[in-house]
């Protein structure tokens, strides 16, 4: 309604704050406490790399035939290190 009645122009960055909100948020542990899965509404593609940072990878991620798998991992990490959050998460 603000944006109505101040005529106001959405900048792209307004938009894609937008896009990147997630609606529902729900975090699973089946591991004493420790984030074992999640879900989320919406289109959240920063949210999804840094929860895909928080449940890690496995060891067999580094085989040959996972090669895929683990780059997005890293490609995962170098979007949470470009929002500045990857200390944070990992440190």
């Amino acid at each position: 309604m603000t944006a109505k009645k101040k005529e106001r122009t959405i900048s792209i960055e307004d938009i894609e704050y937008v896009l990147e909100i997630a609606t529902v948020v729900v975090l699973a542990s089946e591991n004493n406490g420790i984030l074992t899965n999640y879900f989320y509404s919406g289109v959240g593609e920063r949210l999804d790399c840094i929860f895909n940072l928080c449940l890690g990878y496995s060891t067999h991620l580094q085989k040959k035939e996972h090669k895929v798998s683990l780059q997005r991992f890293m490609d995962d990490i170098k979007i949470v290190e470009e929002m500045g959050l990857l200390e944070k998460i990992v440190g």
